[in-house]
């Protein structure tokens, strides 16, 4: 016997199809039918089959069992059962042999009938059989199990594995019966495999649902149990078995399970691949089949069904709308989800159904309780709640954002006014009007962000801004035309104008450093005598613009549009033109410097070449430690061992970031030794002090015959300096050249 059951062990014992029948519930709504229970006793016994029942009862103590001469907790075997007018009894039998019902304790016994009356029994006769009355039974006892013994039956075994509904899904079966048949289907929750390690799985619920073949639901059954049978009979057909559980997903452990089918007649079973689709019409068919319905109009309707602890909903949709579907099951209790949340928003399109949620009953012995509040509206509707409500929200930001405005231009020209005379050389004035464009320019739309631009030119806070005030300023987006949009000595450092449309307009005398006009627009616009130094312009479109004396210096413009531009004048150093158009050749008609060319090939580029003058000296150098190294004689001599000089070499490397940054740059130095030294040890570093990355190699550099020690190095991207280490590691080293030059790959420098 295991957990008070008598299945498992009858089922392992015969292999034959067994079935338990639950002679008491804590389940108000689902009571056991005590007489449909005696009649399956009686036919069972008719047919010769085993039966066991279980001495439990909840309410009784061992001393009570005790008194009535049974034992607590104890399987017994059903040998016989009559009905003799209205009175029912059963023959129990200890399987211990002894230790009989005492009849004086039954109440309900008014007289034995005289075909059971029977001598009273001798020593020798105390075998442990007696005749109890049925009510007796159902009030002392827990279960019947009926064990249906038939040795012409034909069964089926399948092992599986319980999975959740949303990965392996529940296992499927065909059922194929030729001849028809009367079905006894077993499902064993066996945990791990292992007997005793079943205590230690979760009591997971087990259901088994047989669909027939047009999917219509022929028979369901649900139990919150380690072992449930299903018994039918079906004509000759084709069916769709469905083993599993509902509350799994609620788990750690997905527990393995048997499953067993035995027929009168021969029958074929085999794995079905499953689907989430499947398992949602198999529930929709055991909701159609309960035919529990809530209309909500309009073809939306909500189907439930609920079966011995087992609660499922699901939604139709035979509207030719989508619907959104809400439904908050929060206030319910003692009861697991298989969607492991208890308030659930779907949208259901047109035409279809779905298995919105399952619930299962969590503890046995408490009261389960549903509540379900329900909502449906049609995507229709929720559009326009979303329009109008989005409609209400842009009309309060509106309404928000011009008041932000509106302060923001009288606070700075009451402050402009008021500090008319020492605004320009006061940088704590300027901090408080930078400060308050930022803030307001983060809260504004980009027609109040055209008007603050216009309000600052008109200002004159545009004007040879030194102090970087605008850094970071976000004009993205806006929109300028015409006469308003003319800008003269204006200063835009670090400004975004990326996506912005800046048409017939004209700069003069206007830099722009640091600042983002990708994708920017500045069509048919005039640049006069202006400088976009390190700015970013893919793709910016300059068709049709007029560009006279304008410095284009470290920027970007893969991809630009210039196109029908009158440019005269014009400078492209150190810049990124891959992908640009013009209607003509740029080296033809500009002056290109150390800049990726359209086709991506290289302009001219400059090369660095530095030389010690003939006589050394040490200008620019650091000594360590101070003075153990001197110049004697034109020659830079070490006075101590391990000497060192260093230095940032004294070369720009802005103007050629475009092809540092590309890894087309390398730097060679060559040191001429006048000593006796074989090598010189190097520290050389290439780095980026603002993003602090830095490129660090130790060389020991020997000396070759002509008394050199030379090295090159490709100069890593984003370098923006180099610095150098020479070590002297002996007393008497000395040195009488050093050179450096940077220039692009595979070149020479003379």
């Amino acid at each position: 016997m295991f957990e008070r059951r008598c299945v498992e062990g009858l089922q392992t014992l015969t292999g034959e199809p067994c079935e338990v029948f639950l002679l008491r519930s804590t389940d108000l709504k689902n009571k056991p039918n005590l007489n449909d229970i005696w009649s399956q006793i009686i036919q069972a016994r008719a047919k010769g089959y085993l039966m066991t029942c279980v001495s439990s009862n909840n309410q009784l103590n061992d001393q009570a069992f005790d008194l009535m001469g049974l034992e607590s907790e104890h399987a017994y075997s059903i040998l016989d059962a009559k009905q003799v007018g209205s009175q029912r009894l059963v023959r129990l039998r200890n399987p211990w042999g002894k230790k009989e019902l005492n009849s004086s304790v039954s109440n309900t016994l008014i007289e034995w009938p005289r075909i059971l009356k029977e001598k009273p029994p001798t020593s020798s006769e105390h075998d442990g059989a007696f005749w109890m009355p049925w009510e007796e039974i159902c009030s002392s006892f827990d279960d019947i199990t009926i064990c249906k013994i038939n040795g012409n039956e034909h069964k089926a075994r399948k092992r599986g594995q319980f999975s959740d509904f949303s990965s392996k899904v529940t296992s499927a079966y065909w059922l194929d019966c030729p001849h028809g048949a009367e079905l006894n289907i077993e499902l064993f929750n066996a945990g791990d495999g292992k007997y005793y390690n079943r205590l230690k799985e979760p009591n997971v619920d087990l259901f088994l649902i047989l669909l027939s073949s047009n999917g219509s639901c022929k028979t369901y059954k649900h139990s919150l149990d380690y072992y449930i049978t299903l018994s039918t009979t079906v004509s000759a057909g084709r069916y769709i078995l469905l083993a599993g559980s509902m509350s799994v997903v609620n788990y750690s452990i997905y527990p393995k399970f048997n499953l067993v089918v035995h027929a009168d007649q021969p029958f074929v079973l085999n794995e079905q691949p499953s689907s989430h689709e499947l398992v949602g019409n198999a529930f929709h068919a055991v909701a159609i089949r309960a035919n529990v319905r809530k209309d909500f109009g309009d073809g939306v309707s909500l189907l439930t069904f609920n079966d011995n602890g087992g609660f499922g909903f699901i939604c139709e949709n035979k509207s030719n709308r989508n619907i959104r579907f809400t439904a908050d099951f929060q206030g319910s209790r003692n009861v697991l989800s298989s969607r492991k949340a208890f308030r659930m928003v779907d949208v259901i399109p047109a035409k279809t159904k779905q298995l919105f949620a399952i619930f299962t009953r969590k503890v046995l012995s408490e009261d389960v309780n549903i509540a379900v509040f329900t909502l449906v509206t049609t995507l229709q509707n929720r559009r326009i709640a979303s329009q109008e409500r989005e409609q209400g929200q842009n009309q309060a930001q509106d309404e928000q954002q011009e008041t932000v405005f509106v302060n923001y231009i009288n606070d700075i020209a009451r402050y402009r006014d008021k500090n008319s005379g020492s605004l320009n050389n006061n940088s704590d004035k300027l901090l408080y009007i930078r400060t308050k464009t930022l803030t307001a320019l983060r809260k504004l739309d980009i027609v109040r962000k055209k008007h603050v631009l216009l309000f600052l030119k008109e200002s004159s806070l545009l004007l040879n801004d030194t102090q970087h005030l605008w850094f970071g300023a976000d004009f993205n987006g806006i929109k300028v035309d015409g006469n308003e949009c003319r800008f003269m000595n204006a200063t835009f450092w670090g400004v975004q104008f990326q996506y912005v449309s800046l048409t017939n307009c004209i700069f003069e005398n206007v830099i722009f450093r640091d600042s983002n006009f990708n994708h920017a627009t500045l069509t048919r616009s005039s640049f006069l005598n202006t400088h976009f130094m390190s700015c970013y312009m893919e793709q910016v479109n300059f068709q049709d613009a007029i560009i006279f004396t304008v410095y284009f210096n470290g920027s970007i413009l893969n991809f630009a549009n210039l196109l029908h531009t009158k440019l005269n004048n014009v400078f492209f150093l150190n810049v990124n033109l891959m992908g640009a158009i013009f209607n003509i050749k740029p080296l033809d008609f500009f002056t290109i410097r150390n800049s990726i060319l359209p086709n991506g090939t290289f302009s001219p580029v400059d090369s660095f070449y530095i030389k010690m003058d003939d006589c050394a000296s040490l200008d620019g150098w650091f000594i360590l430690p101070n003075g153990s190294i001197q110049v004697n004689n034109c020659m830079i001599v070490s006075t101590n061992i391990n000497a060192s000089m260093s230095q940032i070499v004294p070369m720009s490397l802005t103007d050629l970031s475009i092809l540092i940054n590309t890894n087309q740059m390398e730097f060679e130095f060559k040191i001429h030794e006048n000593g006796l030294s074989t090598k010189i040890l190097i520290n050389m570093l290439f780095g980026n002090p603002e993003s602090l990355v830095f490129d660090i190699h130790n060389i020991d550099c020997p000396v070759n015959i002509d008394r050199v020690c030379e090295h090159l190095f490709r100069v890593p991207a984003q370098t923006k300096v180099i610095w150098i280490q020479i070590i002297l590691e002996t007393i008497g080293a000395s040195i009488d050249q050093i050179s450096f030059a940077l220039r692009p790959i595979g070149t020479n420098t003379v």
